[in-house]
């Protein structure tokens, strides 16, 4: 593996977030029950860039931050 394949491999590793938990803390601060339920009917319902990785609900952080700065430009649009 080169040098380039390691580090490229790391930043995709620190950009990876792996459960209903880790995408609720990321996006909503909170771990907690209710977040995660909210995580988990988000996903369910709306476009929200998650996949799933070995039947685990994954995201990436970069994508669900231009998901949500999308979402923020939608809303300026509206005004």
């Amino acid at each position: 593996m080169t040098e380039l394949n390691s580090r490229s491999q790391e930043n995709v590793a620190a950009d990876m977030l792996y459960g209903l938990k880790a995408i609720a803390l990321e996006i909503l601060g909170d771990d907690g029950p209710d977040a995660v339920r909210k995580i988990r009917y988000r996903t369910s319902t709306t476009d929200i860039p998650v996949f799933r990785m070995n039947g685990t609900v994954c995201a990436r952080r970069s994508s669900l931050w231009e998901w949500v700065a999308k979402l923020e430009a939608a809303a300026r649009e509206k005004r």
